[in-house]
């Protein structure tokens, strides 16, 4: 029947023109056969560690979470991590920051210690700050320490009650909220 059409088909989204010189209903009935239909590409599913919503999800609850960008934004001192979201774009998205010291821990414990994420075994900078220090944790252990914000690498160990220097660099890795 098809190929009867004397004329050209158009499809349009939720259109069909067509003119022929043959029965309109049959020509119908064939297309139909013929018609494929489009269904939208359903959302995958997001939990903690998957890929989604431009990072790698750290927390979910009723449709609201945290994403962690999938990889590490540098080192630097803390004014440096601060900066480092500005012009950052990552999977569509570009409302990315420095983590909160709760929602670093969250990357800490729902990413890094699950084998997620691709974390160095180092200092990771928040952005809760306290007076000229902000808040690190330590991706080896998950202990929080304050970090000297002028400085790439110089934390203070409660432990020592020192400033104490490190050969490794204070990690920078950016988050967003969905």
């Amino acid at each position: 029947m098809i190929n009867k059409i004397k004329n050209q088909i158009l499809l349009l989204p939720f259109l069909l023109i067509f003119s022929c010189n043959s029965n309109h209903q049959e020509v119908l009935e064939e297309l139909k056969k013929d018609t494929l239909i489009l269904q939208p590409k359903p959302e995958p599913e997001l939990s903690i560690g998957t890929i989604g919503e431009g990072g790698i999800v750290a927390s979910i609850n009723n449709g609201h979470g945290l994403v962690a960008a999938e990889q590490d934004n540098g080192s630097g001192t803390w004014d440096e991590a601060m900066q480092s979201s500005k012009g950052y774009s990552q999977g569509g998205y570009s409302d990315w920051r420095l983590p909160q010291k709760d929602e670093l821990y969250l990357l800490y414990n729902n990413l890094h210690k699950q084998g997620i994420g691709d974390f160095s075994q180092e200092n990771y900078w928040s952005s809760t700050d306290k007076d000229e220090s902000a808040w690190c944790l330590y991706f080896q252990t998950g202990e929080y320490s304050l970090g000297v914000k002028g400085s790439h690498n110089a934390y203070y160990d409660r432990a020592t009650e020192s400033i104490q220097g490190s050969n490794d660099k204070i990690r920078i890795r950016l988050v967003r909220t969905f």
